[in-house]
């Protein structure tokens, strides 16, 4: 099974396919702008057809320039009342004011706390 990445620039910018990953549940954003809002999405594909995309993971960098960002999904399939964490690194990890919100696009498909659960 292989996953699609999207990713968008600001609170409301489009989301727009930027990598296709194969057997792994990690994707590392790179070259990131400061001070700047991303969002970012993923969908399975099974080699007929593509899945809805995932809820929404906003992130946004601080002053200190990203140089990447990393978001891991500790599941790839997961069943109704089930859980999956999200975690999301920003790298380097010096910055001072950057941030991570976990939120859901749908609330009503899924929720998340501010610990990525």
């Amino acid at each position: 099974m292989k996953f699609f990445i999207y990713k968008g620039e600001g609170a409301t910018g489009q989301l727009q396919k930027v990598a296709e990953v194969t057997d792994t549940t990690t994707y590392t954003a790179t070259n990131l702008k400061a001070k700047t809002t991303y969002r970012f999405a993923v969908s399975a594909h099974n080699g007929l057809r593509e899945s809805e995309k995932s809820n929404i993971v906003t992130v946004a960098t601080s002053g200190i320039s990203a140089v990447s960002v990393t978001l891991t999904i500790n599941s790839t399939s997961l069943e109704v009342g089930g859980i999956a964490k999200a975690t999301v690194t920003i790298n380097p990890s010096n910055q001072t004011d950057g941030a991570v919100a976990y939120t859901s696009s749908n609330q009503q498909v899924a929720t998340i706390d501010q610990n990525g659960n």
